[in-house]
């Protein structure tokens, strides 16, 4: 054998007695109940850096644990500042709404109809050749003929005739006789207000004949229901002017009105009892 060869075996043999040596050693200091000095010296190298490694690992699953919980919390104030965005939209969408009605109402002259008992209808016809619809009430809800019928824009129309479940409006614009009604331009108090004779002209357009030729209207003016008549009370919108013609040769002032309600699109209305 080599010289090589020699030094391999005899450092084999050395280091297989090193570790009888050892695990006698060992098994000694167990067998007396104490540690022995190789695995408390490796112990002693070993444990500094083993503390140091699993206080990083805490130190990395503490600092995981609050991310994950803050993106949670992040997205839950997301969630609640949506939320309170929403509701505080819808807190100002009712406002506006309730606003809206209780300025249709105003227009529509609700108010000043207060104590007069209002039956719900449905238009089921309508026909503007007519100028009439028909609603879905009649004699079973009290409904008799020249009562108004309207809707919290305005007037629509009056009752023409009535059946047991079904009823007939003419509309404010027929040009029929019958379907005159006493009308006034608002105006502010004192200034008493122009009144006159109101007849339909055709599908959108009625003609204001006022009683006096002097009274001053003008575009934009609110006509509205007098209240001279016991059916139909004062205070509900008519239309708007749209256009003055005065004939002083016939001492006539007459204005043309365009309805507050669009008639053609009305599916639910009021009648005033």
């Amino acid at each position: 054998m080599s010289k090589s060869s020699w030094q391999d075996v005899w450092l084999l043999v050395g280091l297989a007695i090193l570790g009888i040596a050892l695990s006698r050693l060992q098994t000694a200091a167990r067998t007396a109940g104490r540690t022995d000095v190789i695995s408390a010296g490796a112990r002693m190298l070993v444990m500094p850096a083993a503390k140091e490694l699993s206080s990083s690992a805490n130190g990395l699953a503490d600092w995981s644990t609050a991310l994950v919980h803050a993106r949670r919390l992040e997205d839950e104030n997301r969630r609640l500042r949506a939320l309170e965005i929403a509701a505080q939209n819808y807190e100002q969408d009712a406002d506006r709404l309730q606003a809206e009605i209780d300025e249709l109402r105003k227009l529509g002259g609700w108010e000043q109809a207060a104590g007069r008992e209002k039956v719900p209808a449905d238009v089921i016809g309508f026909f503007p050749q007519e100028n009439r619809l028909t609603v879905d009430v009649g004699a079973n809800r009290g409904l008799k003929p020249g009562m108004p019928v309207a809707t919290y824009e305005g007037l629509v129309g009056r009752i023409e005739t009535v059946d047991r479940t079904t009823a007939q409006v003419l509309l404010i614009t027929s040009p029929a006789a019958e379907g005159r009604i006493s009308a006034i331009v608002e105006r502010d108090a004192p200034n008493p207000p122009p009144a006159g004779l109101l007849h339909g002209e055709g599908p959108d357009s009625m003609v204001l004949d006022l009683a006096d030729p002097t009274a001053t209207v003008k575009t934009g003016d609110i006509v509205e229901t007098s209240g001279f008549s016991a059916e139909i009370p004062r205070g509900i919108v008519i239309g708007k002017v749209i256009q003055v013609q005065a004939d002083p040769v016939y001492g006539k002032l007459t204005a043309t009105i365009f309805p507050r309600v669009a008639l053609g699109e009305v599916r639910e209305v009021m009648v005033i009892k």
